[in-house]
């Protein structure tokens, strides 16, 4: 190991079972000088039932996603100029994999800037539990964070992401989840496949697993008893297509979907149509009456 230069490990933690954390990361945890997490006071409850303790002088410092950025790095080097042997840092997040749609990378990058040595633990992580759960349904395999907001380009792109994709995951809170699935079967995917994994590894893991428009109805079932729903990651059935493969027929396609949903007026479809399509909306609601027509 490198003496006086900072050795910086980032290390997955359990998404809910504390018996997940591997051996090497209860080492790497007993061994750090200075850890990084998003809540000290998760982190200390993990230690407690894994009966973890540091090692005397460590520093734990709380370091939400956000603020990865804005960290100075820099002072890390100087704590480690005054040990005498190598300076071990270590980084986790609140449950999952570093760098994952959770902090990490930042560091990450700086390390490999500074030619300090980097190294990463395996371990728990959301999307690939789920699929290696549910099967997926196939490659490639499409990792996108959280869902994007219903509506506008973001939300576009993400459902332009099942053109390639055979399986896109995602996440999603009990405050959106209805809204997303609700957005999905208005573009006319009521009928994708889909898996819906709740609280994994957790006292009330549960999967279900159905089409779109069945899955939206069982999470409104559950939220009406509680919003007690928990953490979501959901597995989508993309089509899988090279992405240089014809898209012609895409509006049209989309024109089809959307004239399937009784409940949406000609302004609001069109509006959508060019949302979705890139189409102005003049062209976007001709579009729409050439579809209704045929």
């Amino acid at each position: 190991m490198s003496k006086g230069r900072p050795v910086v490990t980032l290390l997955a933690l359990p998404l809910g079972n504390p018996e997940d954390l591997s051996l090497r990361g209860q080492r790497a945890l007993s061994d750090a000088d200075r850890i990084f997490c998003e809540d000290t006071r998760k982190l200390h409850q993990l230690l407690q039932s894994l009966g973890i303790v540091l090692r005397e002088g460590c520093r734990v410092t709380s370091l939400p996603g956000d603020e990865e950025w804005n960290f100075n790095w820099k002072y890390l080097e100087d704590e480690a100029s005054r040990m005498k042997s190598a300076y071990r840092v270590l980084l986790v997040s609140d449950a999952g994999t570093p760098g994952l749609n959770d902090p990490g990378r930042a560091l990450a990058e700086h390390a490999r800037a500074q030619g300090w040595d980097l190294k990463a633990l395996p371990g728990p992580s959301a999307p690939i539990l789920a699929l290696q759960w549910t099967g997926g349904f196939g490659l490639p395999f499409t990792f996108w964070g959280f869902a994007p907001k219903p509506r506008g380009k973001a939300f576009r792109d993400f459902v332009g992401a099942l053109r390639a994709a055979k399986t896109l995951a995602f996440f999603e809170t009990r405050h959106q989840i209805v809204e997303t699935l609700e957005a999905l079967v208005e573009l006319g995917l009521g009928e994708t496949r889909l898996h819906l994994c709740r609280e994994m590894t957790k006292t009330h893991e549960e999967l279900w697993t159905g089409s779109v428009a069945e899955i939206l109805e069982q999470v409104c079932n559950k939220l009406e008893k509680d919003d007690a729903i928990g953490e979501l990651t959901l597995l989508l059935e993309g089509e899988g297509r090279p992405s240089d493969a014809p898209r012609s027929e895409d509006p049209l396609l989309l024109a089809r979907r959307i004239l399937e949903v009784k409940t949406l007026p000609p302004k609001a479809a069109s509006k959508l149509l060019a949302e979705l399509s890139g189409l102005d909306k003049g062209e976007a609601y001709r579009l729409l009456v050439e579809s209704k027509d045929s």
